[in-house]
């Protein structure tokens, strides 16, 4: 028996998961953590292009967020990350 099991849920494509209530004295063992938190929302393959476009004033900023499907935050996060 799994302690999470898998199982869809609405229109969502990936599986979500549940867990088993713990009781006191019960050992829980970790396969792997690969990563905790959200997942990474990748932005576009042509982001670099875009923040280009943006530092040299041919686009407005609003454009560039529109173009990344990213927020004013996590575009400048992005940009940031990458230099």
């Amino acid at each position: 028996d799994r302690w999470l099991k898998p199982h869809r849920t609405g229109g969502s494509a990936a599986p979500e998961y549940s867990m088993k209530k713990l009781r006191k004295g019960d050992l829980l063992y970790i396969l792997s953590i690969d990563r905790l938190g959200r997942p990474v929302k990748e932005g576009p393959a042509e982001f670099l292009q875009i923040v280009d476009q943006w530092e040299n004033k041919k686009i407005p900023m609003q454009e560039a967020l529109r173009q990344s499907g990213m927020s004013e935050s996590t575009f400048y996060r992005r940009r940031r990350e990458l230099r």
